[in-house]
């Protein structure tokens, strides 16, 4: 079972450190991908940067050529997605994984450009792309049938992106991964697990700190919710405390 970290660990979430760092510690990795409008896939969380960067401007609106030129700490602080993954393909670990979460999901450009990426670099099999329209995947799998892709799921339909098990039923022969997105409770029955295994789908899961905004019921005690899951078979596990993590599912 793999631990991801979650945008990586130590230092500024998703910053081409802490995505390095979780690497080099041996732990998976998820991270986020817009693309800008000088068409570079980024690595950045947030639709708009002035939160976290102090500029606002919107990540589809930025120039990242002219960002990274005019201040070099953001070739650090917000990644050129194609540079990253093509230091990281020569240095992942047998059975370490990168889970790409594609933030701009109504952008099929992005979709493909992302997919075209891992392809290049022959990182099917190690690299991922999750939470995509329903509606993307027959489109994205004609084109790169070898990529990956997972689908969001949860108990509702708490964005467009996410999903409930039987709206993506119609879809799973296009899927290949259920990234398990419990936001509030109720989603991680055996009921569930049983259908992931019959249908020969590995399954990611969310931990419940990711969605503390939401209040889930376990988002100040995930070493409890770990404790509930640890009976069922699953893929790996996203989480925010990955060092802590390894040592509960006995990673050491």
């Amino acid at each position: 079972m793999l631990i991801l970290a979650h945008r990586g660990i130590k230092y500024s979430p998703n910053s081409l450190k802490a995505l390095n760092k979780a690497l080099a510690q041996g732990f998976s990795l998820e991270t986020d991908l817009r693309m800008s409008q000088d068409k570079k896939i980024i690595i950045i969380h947030d639709k708009n940067l002035k939160d976290v960067f102090g500029i606002n401007v919107n990540a589809n609106e930025l120039i990242y050529k002219e960002l990274v030129e005019k201040d070099s700490k953001f070739v650090n602080l917000i990644p050129d997605f194609e540079n990253f993954i093509k230091v990281s393909a020569n240095g992942l670990a047998l059975g370490q994984k990168i889970a790409l979460h594609i933030k701009d999901y109504d952008n099929q450009e992005l979709i493909f450009k992302t997919c075209g990426i891992i392809e290049k670099y022959k990182l099917e099999e190690r690299v991922f792309i999750f939470d995509i329209l329903l509606s993307h995947i027959k489109k994205t799998k004609k084109h790169y049938p070898k990529c990956k892709i997972g689908i969001s799921v949860a108990e509702k339909n708490y964005s467009p992106t996410v999903y409930t098990i039987n709206d993506v039923k119609p879809y799973i022969k296009f899927i290949d991964i259920i990234w398990a997105d419990e936001w509030s409770g109720g989603l991680y029955t055996k009921d569930f697990f049983d259908y992931c295994k019959n249908i020969k789908k590995d399954v990611y899961l969310i931990s419940p700190e990711l969605h503390k905004p939401e209040k889930h019921p376990f988002s100040r005690r995930p070493e409890t919710f770990w404790k509930n899951i640890s009976p069922f078979v699953f893929a790996g596990i996203c989480t925010d405390f990955s060092e802590k993590a390894r040592k509960f599912f006995g990673h050491d």
